[in-house]
């Protein structure tokens, strides 16, 4: 501590951060284009400090950068927290499947599975039917499949129905999506 005519004095002295460890924003993110974050922020005791100046405790952020926030405490001790947004174009964004496939043992399009390009997903459901409306297949594990089996056969080659749920996760939001259509099994 120095005082005002210039003379350093020193003695220790107790700083108490914790309340400030308590101030998250959460870990770097990718949202979709056209959608905007909103960090709500409120420590007791603290003066919050945007990147750009801002003192609001509620931050809209709707552009891809660095948000960084710092929080003084009365006691003029600072602690800065960051994260990173990025934006993707999520409205293409799409599981796709295959027409077809040929379950035949030469590890070439054996399963027949979901293909995601740009996003994650959550709360996924694939059910698959044959030409009489039975249920032959069953997930709710995207990275699973169907190997064209039924009930421990070979299910005969034909086409089948297939009905896809699940939500596209953008930042905080869930976006849900369905597809149904039909695969041809081949052998």
């Amino acid at each position: 501590m120095t005082d005002g005519a210039v003379c350093t004095i020193s003695s220790p002295i107790r700083v108490d951060i914790s309340a400030a460890n308590g101030i998250s924003l959460g870990p770097d993110t990718i949202l979709c284009l056209h959608n905007k974050m909103v960090e709500h922020i409120s420590p007791q005791g603290f003066n919050l400090m945007w990147q750009d100046e801002s003192t609001d405790s509620d931050y809209v952020i709707s552009q891809p950068g660095l948000y960084t926030l710092t929080a003084m405490d009365a006691s003029g001790c600072t602690i800065s927290k960051s994260v990173q947004v990025s934006y993707r174009d999520c409205g293409k964004c799409n599981v796709y499947l295959p027409n077809a496939f040929s379950p035949n043992g030469d590890d070439r399009n054996d399963i027949f599975r979901p293909r995601l390009l740009c996003a994650t997903v959550r709360n996924f459901r694939m059910q698959i039917f044959n030409s009489w409306g039975q249920k032959v297949f069953s997930s709710s594990d995207f990275d699973s499949g169907w190997d064209g089996n039924f009930h421990g056969q070979p299910a005969p080659i034909g086409s089948y129905v297939y009905f896809v749920s699940y939500d596209l996760v953008s930042g905080n939001t869930l976006i849900p999506e369905s597809k149904k259509g039909s695969v041809l099994l081949m052998r």
